[in-house]
């Protein structure tokens, strides 16, 4: 009796080459896409939709992505049609979170102070 060989698996890397390239012609087609990711091969070819973060480790106390939360919710409820300038103005920054939390402090200072030159009839 003669048993076939099994068909050889196709090789994984084609297959994530492919995903990458279909990830990234998403991307070039959708400007209202983010990419939340990790490591720098997974945006490598879209940087300008990728949001980049560090690594979870396992730690439990990590709240990397929880903190983004904010961030995002912000870009989906202001209905952003191009997020790229947003997310090129955060090129730099260590954590887009914390810079995010500052600027919204900022915004909500700046307008706190407009309010009141209104109550005070502009001075």
């Amino acid at each position: 009796m003669h048993l076939p060989r099994p068909t050889p698996r196709p090789a994984r890397r084609p297959v994530l080459k492919l995903c990458d390239q279909l990830r990234s012609l998403l991307l070039r087609a959708n400007p209202a896409l983010l990419a939340p990711n990790t490591p720098p091969q997974a945006w490598s070819f879209q940087p300008e939709n990728a949001i980049k973060l560090k690594p979870w480790k396992g730690d439990p106390q990590d709240t990397g992505l929880l903190d983004l939360l904010p961030f995002l919710q912000y870009m989906a409820t202001h209905r952003i049609r191009d997020v790229r300038d947003v997310v090129r103005s955060y090129d730099g920054v260590e954590s887009v979170p914390a810079a995010f939390r500052q600027r919204l402090q900022e915004a909500a200072m700046h307008q706190k102070q407009q309010q009141r030159r209104g109550l005070l009839g502009g001075r």
